[in-house]
């Protein structure tokens, strides 16, 4: 038997909100094409999807696209009611009930923590590479710590000015992609491209585990449409266009480039050539196929790639901290805004946090590349787990009387479909987790920040009582 949520106080017109009718579709979805940083998404996580399913990596590509397409249908039809910040959390509250939604938020919380950590440590690694080719020799945590300032800062400073910045550098990104894909084109003959059924070979085998955990990484910002509901124009119809449109375009555009890259390289070859040197692959494909300047081109544009994405992973991760404050799950002062209605309180206390476990880590004397494999590794297994979760509160919030039955396919079937089908996937990634870590026990042990922080949001949920309250604010 599921709990109810607790009522919402009798006025909420005090309660901090977000500031109103900013975005539009085409804004909501360039924010998030922009988190979705696909320069630093080829050269970052592609090679070591490569390595797990070589020339396999387009299909698991559209595969992930599909369930995440399916997920989305039950899971916008809900969020049609819901005008919150709170995204997943929210959703969780009002199909499970408070408690279960701070096992979300918790869970959520685990989950901005190490895609941020993770990405930023990556970020500080080749920024280090970057520049010592220069002659500048400045340590990967240094940038990576400079990086979460000027992030934290474009938080607080709006949402209109973090996307003039996406803006600029999404366009430099997609130029580069084409030129990319253009140049293999040219050097390729057609008959090295893979057919289905090679893909398919390459995909189904023992490294399918750990290809879905870094391709669903690349996917994770899709859920950003519904934090900027508060933010958005027309929500209603925002929401949904833009997170369609953000999904048909990043999966064709990765599966289009790494069915590229696997044909260039050679289809039987692409998993070794991947395995063996991860964090160069991407720029040897460029100089081969484009030229050296090329490829210098692309070690520029992947830092500024690494800053688009962080940017939004932070301006997601500081509203939803605002929003759980503003409920009562945590204390309600970070939920500050300021005169642009930012998210001020909130984004200084992620900065803060993510800068402090870079240095905890890095300072103890944590590989960059090793702790982005582990902390994106519980980044994204949060993140699937939470699809599971959401998929379990669509169904139940239809059942509940009052909520209207709708569609059987979008308040049953598809949400059936996507929580069976990331409850899959989430299996295959636990059963494969050691090609995250390794033998290292650390991966493991980091792993366990998701239980930990879900219980911990759990009991504070709990504790909270009705004094915990995820409804919508709405302003007259």
């Amino acid at each position: 038997m599921t709990e109810t949520a607790a009522a919402a106080p009798p006025s909420t017109e005090s309660r901090p909100r977000l500031a109103k009718d900013k975005m539009g579709v085409f804004s909501v979805a360039f924010f998030v094409f922009a988190a979705a940083a696909p320069i630093a998404a080829l050269v970052g996580s592609t090679p070591l999807i490569f390595a797990g399913v070589g020339p396999g990596a387009p299909l698991v590509m559209i595969a992930a696209a599909i369930l995440i397409a399916v997920f989305a249908v039950g899971y916008l039809r809900m969020s049609r009611r819901i005008r919150n910040a709170g995204g997943f959390v929210v959703l969780v509250s009002r199909g499970l009930g408070n408690t279960a939604a701070g096992f979300a938020a918790g869970t959520v919380v685990a989950t901005y923590i190490g895609l941020s950590v993770g990405l930023w440590s990556l970020f500080g690694l080749f920024a280090e590479g970057l520049f010592a080719e220069w002659g500048i020799r400045i340590p990967a945590l240094l940038w990576a710590v400079v990086g979460v300032a000027v992030a934290g800062f474009l938080v607080i400073r709006g949402i209109g000015v973090s996307l003039s910045v996406l803006g600029v550098l999404l366009g430099f990104e997609i130029v580069c992609i084409a030129i990319l894909v253009v140049g293999i084109l040219v050097n390729t003959p057609p008959s090295d491209f893979a057919t289905p059924s090679v893909m398919l070979e390459g995909a189904i085998g023992p490294g399918i585990g750990i290809a879905f955990l870094f391709t669903f990484a690349m996917f994770t910002m899709f859920e950003a449409p519904t934090v900027f509901s508060e933010e958005a124009r027309n929500p209603e119809r925002t929401i949904p266009r833009a997170l369609y449109l953000v999904v048909t375009v990043i999966a064709v555009l990765y599966a289009v480039s790494t069915w590229a890259i696997s044909a260039n390289v050679g289809n039987d070859v692409i998993a070794a050539a991947a395995a063996e040197n991860p964090d160069a692959f991407i720029y040897g494909v460029a100089a081969a196929t484009v030229g050296d300047w090329f490829a210098s081109v692309l070690s520029v544009l992947v830092v500024v790639s690494f800053i688009a994405m962080m940017i939004a992973v932070q301006n997601v991760f500081s509203r939803y901290v605002f929003s759980l404050s503003r409920a009562g799950v945590i204390p309600r002062g970070l939920s500050g805004v300021n005169a642009r209605k930012s998210p001020r309180i909130a984004a200084v206390v992620v900065a803060i946090l993510i800068a402090a476990l870079l240095a905890a880590f890095m300072l103890a004397g944590v590989d960059p590349f090793t702790l982005y494999s582990w902390m994106l590794g519980v980044g994204t297994t949060g993140f699937i787990l939470v699809l599971t979760i959401a998929s379990i509160a669509v169904i139940v919030f239809f059942r509940k009387p009052g909520n209207g039955r709708g569609g059987a396919w979008s308040t049953i079937v598809a949400p059936m479909i996507a929580g069976l089908g990331t409850l899959g996937v989430l299996l295959l990634v636990l059963f494969n987790y050691e090609f995250v870590g390794g033998s290292d026990a650390a991966a493991w042990l980091l792993l366990l920040l998701i239980p930990v922080l879900g219980v911990i949001g759990a009991v504070l949920a709990r504790r909270g009582g009705r004094r915990v309250d995820f409804s919508d604010v709405i302003e007259s």
